[in-house]
């Protein structure tokens, strides 16, 4: 597999689990009663001359840092460790994939050039 294709994956995998463990937690749940609240309290609000034009960009805009505030910190360490952890895995894969690449571009790996897989050259007498 090569490395977009590794990074797509692990993208995808933390997202899954991160969303997994927000609905866990209960945080999906507060933020959309967040949301509610913040819609209500826009609604009761008939003096502002903008309640007509607040847009979805508007909710997010004032939602997103209180939304992330509610994050669990056990949530946010968690997604780090499996971060960090991927992260280790594909330096691990790259350093091998680059490793078995220069193998291959010199011949049998013992940088030689003669082809005889690293063995000592024995002598004529």
């Amino acid at each position: 597999m090569d490395q977009q294709s590794e990074f797509t994956e692990d993208r995808l995998q933390i997202k899954f689990l991160l969303n997994q463990r927000l609905v866990e937690c209960g945080w999906m749940d507060e933020v959309r009663l967040l949301c509610k609240q913040i819609l209500k309290d826009k609604s009761r609000m008939e003096d502002d001359p903008n309640i007509g034009n607040f847009t979805v960009e508007q909710l997010i805009k004032e939602v997103t840092p209180k939304a992330r505030a509610l994050v669990p910190d056990v949530v946010k360490q968690e997604s780090l460790i499996l971060i960090r952890k991927m992260i280790a895995e594909n330096s691990r894969n790259v350093c091998d994939y680059n490793k078995d690449e220069d193998q291959n571009q010199n011949g049998d790996g013992d940088g030689d050039d003669d082809d005889d897989d690293g063995g000592e050259v024995m002598s004529v007498i």
